[in-house]
C-alpha cells in the first residue's frame, strides 16, 4: 500500500542547467552523477513539513550501503565526512505546486556525485568514487537510491516527520555548533541543539 496517489520518476545522465536552492547552479558532468526528479502526487491536504529532511535520510541510507560516511546539513545537503572542510556529496531541492490548501505535486530533485572528479574551484564537492574504490554501477546506485526514497517517502506520508526526528538528529552535521542566519535584516548567531 502506498500513502501517496502516484509518483513519476525522471532520470538525466547530463544537465546543462541543473540548479539547487536559490537558483544556484548544480555542476553536472555527463555520466558522472545522478540527476533525478521524483514527482509525487500526495493525498489531499497531507502535511509535508520535514519532507526534504526525510529525503536526506534516504540518501544517507544509500550511502550507508556503500560504507560512505556522511552527515546531513539542514535543510538539503549531504556532506562527506573524513576530511575537513566537509564536502558536498549530494543535494536536494523540493518544490511544491498547490491550489489553495491542496498540494497537487511535490517535486523532489536529487543530485548525487558518483564519479565526477572536476568541480569549480569555489565548490567544495566530492564523489562516491573518492570513498568507494570498487567499480560503481550507475544504475545499481540509482535503483537503490530510488528504493530508499520511495520507502521513506511512503513512511513519511503516513506518519509525518516525527518518526524520523531521532535519526535525523543523529546524522546532523550542525548540532552542537554555532551558526549564523538572517532574520529579516538582522543577522543572528545561535547554538544548534537539534530540530
Amino acid at each position: 500500500k502506498t500513502n501517496f496517489n502516484s509518483v513519476e520518476i525522471f532520470l538525466s545522465r547530463y544537465q546543462t542547467k541543473g540548479r539547487g536552492r536559490k537558483q544556484r547552479s548544480w555542476n553536472s558532468a555527463k555520466d558522472a552523477g545522478i540527476y533525478a526528479t521524483y514527482l509525487f502526487q500526495p493525498m489531499l491536504q497531507q502535511n509535508i513539513s520535514g519532507f526534504s529532511l526525510v529525503m536526506g535520510l534516504a540518501v544517507a541510507k544509500t550511502m550507508e550501503h556503500f560504507s560512505i560516511p556522511i552527515c546531513l546539513k539542514w535543510p538539503n545537503d549531504i556532506l562527506s565526512l573524513g576530511q575537513k572542510p566537509f564536502k558536498k556529496l549530494s543535494g536536494l531541492l523540493v518544490e511544491v505546486k498547490s491550489v489553495g490548501q491542496n498540494i497537487e505535486e511535490l517535486i523532489l530533485g536529487v543530485g548525487l556525485n558518483i564519479s565526477q572528479q572536476e568541480f569549480p574551484e569555489n565548490l567544495p564537492a566530492i564523489s562516491m568514487a573518492d570513498f568507494y574504490k570498487k567499480e560503481l554501477n550507475y544504475f545499481n546506485v540509482f535503483s537503490l537510491l530510488t528504493f530508499n526514497i520511495l520507502e521513506l517517502a511512503n513512511n513519511f506520508f503516513s506518519q509525518g516527520f516525527s518518526g524520523f526526528l531521532e535519526d535525523w538528529n543523529k546524522l546532523s552535521g550542525i548540532n552542537g555548533k554555532f551558526i549564523k542566519f538572517k532574520e529579516g535584516a538582522q543577522t543572528v548567531e545561535a547554538l544548534v541543539k537539534g530540530i
